[in-house]
């Protein structure tokens, strides 16, 4: 008999990432084949603006989330999976969401997607220290050894597990020859955490040196400012494009029609964006943070620079432009890596292998 597994998540928009895999989880075959599958969807904000903020609506849906939780313990549950929000209220939130399944004693995997955990808990002296004994009864899963090191230093006697993230991967594999134009491609919601302004700024240093460059811009309005800069750019320059948010299979034409991927991030706990750009055969010109520092190898699937630094990156940019062959090289190795190390298929055996431990462990525990 399968044992039941309960999905607590959003999916899909605003979020990516761990909201992603939300969704991976629900339409996995191979999973729907291992666990008998019910589903709680936590969708607190429909845009970024809202996230983060405080309302009566969002507290009743969480009270209307808890007590469907309550209703499905009640009726057997073998585990529960839910992502784990990293701001203050969506970390306070998430605890109460686990809470139940360790009174139950039914084992809660919790995704860990990015940095930021250790910041929250030190912020919130008495919920911080509630937070980190309720996490610390749980499975977590980091996606990435810096959020890996981070989870252990802050919750040093939790069972923490190293899951990287899998996609299908972008169907741009066995595709037409790249278009002769040089056009470096950004795809994330527009926050100037995602090093944004530090792309607007490379932008003209670039176009000096490589004239007939374009840049193609996706992703929805964040922070006002990164917002504005873009569209003064794209003012400013017939190169540029901003498309707006773009999801789903609509982005797969425009990682089609790129010939490199610039993500410029300041800050990353894994980066699913990156391994879409390497799924689809696109050198990566990335920040050496985070995740980024395991996905992108450094002059072999792509270009890595410090944070903040435009300058650099303008250059990393350049180069590549200015070099397709090189730049195809590291696409196609690139790809190789994400065949070996994060395609769907993987992250959905190392998801069953984690849920599989997490019952026997809690199975072991009863007997005690």
């Amino acid at each position: 008999m399968r044992p039941n597994l309960l999905v607590i998540g959003p999916k899909p928009p605003p979020l990516h990432g761990v909201s992603y895999l939300t969704e991976c989880i629900l339409k996995s075959e191979y999973l729907q084949a291992r666990y008998s599958i019910r589903y709680i969807e936590q969708a607190f904000s429909s845009n970024l603006s809202e996230m983060g903020r405080l309302s009566l609506s969002k507290a009743f849906h969480l009270v209307n989330i808890l007590f469907k939780e309550l209703w499905c313990l009640t009726g057997g549950v073998g585990a529960i999976y839910l992502p784990l929000g990293l701001t203050a209220l969506a970390l306070i939130r998430d605890v109460v969401l686990v809470l139940p399944g360790i009174l139950f004693r039914v084992p809660v995997v919790v995704c860990v997607g990015g940095q930021g955990l250790s910041r929250l808990v030190s912020q919130l002296p008495i919920l911080g220290r509630i937070a980190a004994i309720v996490l610390s009864r749980s499975y977590l899963i980091a996606p990435s050894e810096a959020v890996f090191a981070e989870v252990r230093k802050t919750l040093p006697r939790a069972k923490v597990v190293m899951l990287p993230h899998g996609i299908a991967g972008i169907g741009c594999v066995g595709r037409k020859p790249q278009p002769r134009r040089k056009n470096a491609f950004f795809l994330s919601n527009l926050l100037v955490q995602k090093g944004v302004l530090d792309l607007v700024r490379a932008i003209p240093l670039v176009l000096d040196r490589v004239p007939d460059a374009t840049f193609t811009i996706a992703g929805g309005p964040g922070d006002t400012e990164a917002l504005e800069a873009v569209k003064s750019v794209c003012e400013d320059y017939e190169c540029v494009t901003y498309l707006g948010a773009v999801y789903g299979v609509d982005r797969e034409p425009l990682f089609a029609d790129a010939s490199i991927f610039v993500f410029p991030t300041h800050r990353e706990g894994f980066g699913l964006v990156v391994v879409e750009a390497m799924s689809a055969g696109l050198p990566v010109v990335g920040t050496r943070v985070g995740g980024l520092i395991d996905l992108v190898k450094h002059g072999t699937t792509g270009l890595l620079v410090p944070a903040h630094d435009h300058v650099a990156l303008a250059d990393r940019i350049v180069a590549l432009l200015r070099d397709p062959g090189r730049a195809r090289q590291m696409g196609a190795s690139g790809r190789a890596r994400f065949d070996q190390n994060f395609t769907i298929r993987t992250w959905e055996r190392g998801m069953d292998a984690t849920i599989v431990s997490a019952l026997r462990d809690e199975a072991a525990s009863s007997f005690r």
